[in-house]
C-alpha cells in the first residue's frame, strides 16, 4: 500500500508542475526553431571563416599522416586531454600534454597511417567556443597486414593562443 501511495504522490506532484508551466503558442515554437536554424547557419558560416581552426585541423591531419608527435603536441593546450581510442590498449581517461605526447609517440611507431580524412561538413562550431570535428584514420598495424579504419571525434576549444585539442575519441558511425 505504501508503494502505491508514494507513486500517487509523485504523479500528483508531476501533474501540478505541468499545470504551472506556461503555455507556449505555436508561433513562439516556430520562432524558436527559426532562431535555431539561423544559429546553425551562422555557425556554418563561421566554420568557413575561422582560419585559426582550419590551421589547427590541418596540423592535426599532418601529424597523423607524417606520424609527427611534436606537431600534434603543438595542438594541445595546458589542460588535460581526454583520450578514448581503439588503437590504444590503455585505459580511456584524462592525460597531461606530456602523457599524450608519449602515448601518440608509441601509437605512431606501432601504426603506419594510410590516410587521415575529414570533411568540412563534419565540422561543427558552437557559440561557446568549441568545435567538433569527425575524421577517419586508416592505418596498418606494423608487423602485420591488418588495415584498420578508426573514426575519430575531436573536440577543440578556443583559447587565447588559438584552437586546442581537448578530447580525442573513437566513435562509431
Amino acid at each position: 500500500m505504501e508503494w502505491d501511495l508514494h507513486h500517487m504522490r509523485l504523479l500528483i506532484l508531476n501533474l501540478a508542475m505541468i499545470m504551472l508551466l506556461p503555455a507556449v503558442p505555436a508561433s513562439a515554437a516556430a520562432d524558436s526553431q527559426e532562431r535555431l536554424t539561423l544559429k546553425r547557419l551562422s555557425s556554418n558560416a563561421a566554420k568557413r571563416k575561422d582560419e585559426g581552426l582550419n590551421v589547427t585541423i590541418s596540423a592535426v591531419r599532418s601529424s597523423f599522416i607524417n606520424r609527427d608527435t611534436d606537431r600534434l603536441a603543438s595542438c594541445l593546450g595546458n589542460k588535460k586531454v581526454y583520450l578514448s581510442l581503439k588503437s590504444r590498449t590503455g585505459e580511456a581517461g584524462y592525460y597531461t600534454r606530456s602523457q599524450v605526447h608519449f602515448i601518440f609517440d608509441k601509437m605512431f611507431r606501432d601504426h603506419r597511417t594510410r590516410s587521415f580524412e575529414y570533411s568540412p561538413s563534419d565540422i561543427t562550431i558552437s557559440e561557446e567556443g568549441r568545435a567538433f570535428v569527425r575524421s577517419e584514420w586508416t592505418y596498418v598495424v606494423l608487423g602485420s597486414d591488418t588495415v584498420v579504419t578508426e573514426h575519430l571525434r575531436f573536440l577543440f576549444e578556443k583559447e587565447k593562443n588559438g584552437w586546442q585539442i581537448s578530447e580525442i575519441k573513437a566513435s562509431s558511425r
